[in-house]
């Protein structure tokens, strides 16, 4: 009979963390809907450089060059991946970065959190920071291509 509750509570526990993950993926697609709006706006304002990007303020400069120097670091990239991909524990970061204990996940996160890149949810648990997933976002599809340019066999899709 235990074994019963035990699993429908097990199922019920997984279907509570599976809306509690759409709910979230829901948040970050609002996010970068409101920085693809800001972004518009800046265009229509005329606030776009000679070389077609968007001529950004000072306090847009002095946290894209934070955000560039705390992901500088190898392991710090694979963080802010795997964060990217959800809310991850650390038990997750230390086996999947190949760390050998807990309190070098720390150190990274440490330095990933004090940036603004990266939250604690709750003990444990990291994820990419609401204000940075944008930025985040923006700069792991730079670096990396999109989902739609890796499942074309690395071609970007024609416009």
């Amino acid at each position: 009979m235990a074994a019963k509750k035990d699993k429908g509570g097990m199922e019920s526990l997984r279907t509570d963390v599976q809306a509690l993950a759409e709910a979230f993926w829901n948040f970050r697609d609002a996010m970068l809907t409101d920085v693809a709006a800001q972004q518009a706006e800046q265009q229509r304002v005329g606030a776009v450089s000679p070389g077609g990007w968007l001529a950004p303020d000072e306090a847009l400069v002095q946290s894209s060059a934070a955000l560039m120097n705390a992901l500088a670091q190898p392991q710090r990239l694979r963080m802010a991946m795997m964060l990217a991909e959800g809310p991850t524990s650390v038990a997750s970061l230390v086996e999947g970065l190949g760390l050998k204990t807990s309190g070098a996940a720390y150190h990274h996160l440490n330095v990933l959190i004090n940036n603004g890149i990266a939250v604690q949810q709750e003990r444990g648990t990291f994820s990419i920071a609401p204000e940075a997933v944008g930025q985040v976002t923006s700069l792991l599809v730079a670096l990396f291509g999109s989902a739609d340019a890796s499942a074309e066999g690395g071609k970007k899709k024609k416009k």
